[in-house]
This record gives structure tokens, sequence and C-alpha cells, in this order.
């Protein structure tokens, strides 16, 4: 997985990442939910595509491969535009968006998603945008706070695995105080957003 990453990622993910942190001053007791994080990355992504690009959210998976669950959405489609469009011929990437509240079965059921739909079309490039708020999620980022360079495996995953791509961090805080003295716990209290590819070794 050494094709270049996509010119709006940056952006996108810092964007996404400053937002969960405005989000969780405002309400810290309560978690964000995957609808909104969907509709903020859509937000951001607007602003930042190629203008010949194509944006959906709430895909069906059967459009854009065939035969499939029909019950199976993809969060974020990018397609190009074209007079005469069709997901299957005009895709070129799926998200999936997951926050750190989800259960591990579901984050698993998302990469087996992914790698099925790459299963059926190697020229899509599928993502999964994983979102922490106030912890670091140890399997996708290092004590440093950089992208863990492990694979992530995919239970049936055809062959496929993730990798992950980028990290993008914040934090409201540098330091707490524990008995009088400064604790610096700036990685391990940010808030992270994670974009990992499916794709082969």
């Amino acid at each position: 997985m050494k094709e270049p990453l996509p010119n709006w990622v940056d952006e996108v993910m810092q964007g996404l990442v400053y937002w969960v942190g405005y989000k969780q001053q405002l309400y810290r007791n309560y978690p964000i939910r995957e609808g909104e994080l969907v509709g903020e990355a859509l937000s951001l992504l607007s602003s930042k595509v190629e203008k010949d690009m194509r944006i959906n959210a709430e895909v069906a998976y059967e459009k854009l491969c065939g035969k499939w669950n029909k019950k199976e959405r993809a969060d974020i489609v990018i397609s190009t535009k074209s007079d005469k469009f069709e997901y299957k011929k005009n895709v070129k990437i799926v998200i999936e968006v997951k926050r750190k509240e989800a259960p591990l079965k579901e984050v698993e059921k998302d990469f087996i998603k992914l790698a099925k739909l790459k299963n059926k079309n190697e020229k899509i490039r599928c993502f999964l945008l994983y979102v922490s708020p106030n912890v670091r999620p140890k399997d996708y980022v290092t004590d440093a706070g950089a992208a863990s360079k492990g694979e992530v495996p995919i239970k049936n995953g055809f062959g496929f695995v993730g990798q992950v791509r980028k990290v993008k961090k914040a934090s409201d805080r540098f330091f707490t105080i524990v008995e009088g003295r400064k604790v610096h716990n700036a990685i391990e209290k940010s808030h992270f957003v994670c974009l990992v590819e499916v794709g082969k070794n």
C-alpha cells in the first residue's frame, strides 16, 4: 500500500479532529454519534475534494459492485462525475467511519465489508476512518502519537489487511496536576483520527 493518499486527506482529518475536540469541550459527558462524524467528514470533504469528483453518503454496496446484502451501505463514497453516472464504473474511494465507543465486532464488520469490496474490485480504494476522543487507540497509534507500522489483521478478509496510513491528533491539555505535580499526558489524553487503508501487504 504505497500509493499516495488523496491530496485532501491531511486537511480533512485535521479539521475533523479539531471538530471532535470542540465537541468534547461543549458536551464532555456525551459521546459523539457516528452519524455526526459522517456528517462533519462530508462537510469537510465537500470543500476539499476536486471539483470533478462527486461525494455521496449511505450508498448501498450492491450499487458499488453488484450482488450484496441490500441492507449494507457505505458511509461515504467518492466517485468521478459523469453524464452517464454509474457507481460501479465511477466509484474511486469508499470510506467507513467508526468511533471508539463502537463495539469491536462493528469495527471488524466494517473491515470485512471493505475487504470484500476490495476483493470484487481492487481499483477501489477502501478506508476506515477511526475516531477516538480523549484516548490513544493503541492498535493504530504508537506511544509517541505516530501511525502504527504493523498490519491490522482482518478476519475472513480475502487476504487483505489494514494499514494505518495517517494519524491526526489534537489535545485540550498538555498536562494534568496529580498530587501537586505536573504529569504530562498529552498523547494519552488527546483526540485522534486515524485513517486505515485496506489492501494487500
